[in-house]
């Protein structure tokens, strides 16, 4: 099987959000049921955005899928941005008759903390509209339709993708979970919950860190971990850099809008160590899974990875890895595009 690579594209209020995968084996058996099924569950959480109600995303195959399997050519995926019926005019790509309509103004105060302004400076905009459609957080739903492919290409061999949230604002849940055993977590209560924490008297006062946030007018950082177990040992490399397993993961989890730390297993902890009691700590790594799995830039055999946003792979006896990753983002957090 060739390297699968994703690319994306589409505005935020453009006609379609675009995702197309290339390196997928001829023969998966692939359905827009799982696709939406992905999509469905991004849209799901509390305290979400305005736009989640205007939206209800469903995927279309234009390239790669005949008969509900996959053709081994490059799997094209669109989903329809149905907001985009009142911006027509404006995210037209044909110049428009005349500039003088009130809904060309163009947009020209950069909003704090976007992409806007380095946006305009790197590419010589002089509407910000230019800009902030692009780096809008709906460019995600496309990464959710590529990992959907991935997801179910993954499952053919017997490899389990989950997440959780662990904690959000000042709210952090007590009790950390054995790495080394993914059933150590209660994944249908995850499911259930509305900011996917297992416990539940955790998840209620999550709700309402949320509900006092949007009162102020304010936004909360938080943490969430992505797990995967029946991983095989040998993924990634050390000879060179473009091999190596957790500079490609951090980087990918570091790119979703709002991500601003990523730690591998206990990564940050470790920080805090000497370095004698690090490398015991790595002796006992085989049992304790500290380091997600990974030991030397590659998957040994292990559980989980955290995302923090954090992350790191090694081997244990089912082979998966765990990483845990730091965002802020607005009121509403789950991390349904990653689990």
């Amino acid at each position: 099987m060739s390297r699968l690579c994703l690319t994306t594209a589409g505005e935020s209020h453009g006609p379609s959000e675009i995702c197309i995968v290339t390196g997928v084996p001829a023969g998966l058996p692939l359905l827009c049921e799982d696709i939406d099924r992905e999509l469905a569950r991004r849209q799901v959480g509390y305290g979400r955005g305005g736009r989640m109600a205007l939206e209800s995303d469903r995927c279309r195959f234009l390239a790669g899928v005949r008969h509900g399997r996959t053709l081994g050519s490059p799997i094209c995926i669109a989903v329809e941005n149905k907001d985009h019926a009142r911006w027509r005019m404006v995210m037209a790509s044909e110049p428009p008759a005349s500039l003088d309509d009130e809904i060309f103004r163009p947009v020209t105060v950069p909003r704090p903390g976007h992409a806007d302004l380095a946006g305009l400076a790197k590419y010589g905009h002089v509407d910000v509209r230019n800009v902030l459609e692009r780096a809008s957080a709906r460019e995600t739903v496309a990464r959710v339709a590529g990992g959907a492919v991935c997801k179910r290409l993954l499952a053919e061999l017997g490899v389990t993708v989950r997440g959780r949230v662990v904690s959000l604002g000042a709210v952090v849940a007590p009790r950390q979970a054995d790495y080394t055993r993914p059933e150590s977590v209660d994944w249908e209560a995850v499911e259930d919950s509305p900011v996917a924490c297992e416990d539940a008297e955790i998840s209620e006062a999550m709700c309402s860190a949320i509900d006092e946030a949007r009162v102020r007018g304010d936004s909360l950082g938080g943490v969430f971990e992505i797990w995967c177990w029946g991983v095989c040992p040998g993924l990634g490399g050390y000879a060179t850099m473009e091999e190596r397993l957790d500079g490609r993961l951090t980087a990918v989890l570091a790119s979703i809008p709002g991500v601003k730390g990523v730690e591998i297993g206990a990564a940050f902890a470790n920080a805090l160590l000497p370095g004698g009691a690090e490398r015991r700590r790595a002796a006992l790594d085989r049992t304790t899974d500290q380091s997600g799995g990974r030991t030397g830039r590659g998957r040994d055999q292990r559980n989980a990875h955290r995302a923090t946003c954090g992350n790191e792979t090694h081997p244990h006896r089912d082979g998966g890895s765990s990483l845990r990753g730091h965002s802020r983002i607005g009121t509403d957090f789950r991390p349904r595009g990653t689990q």
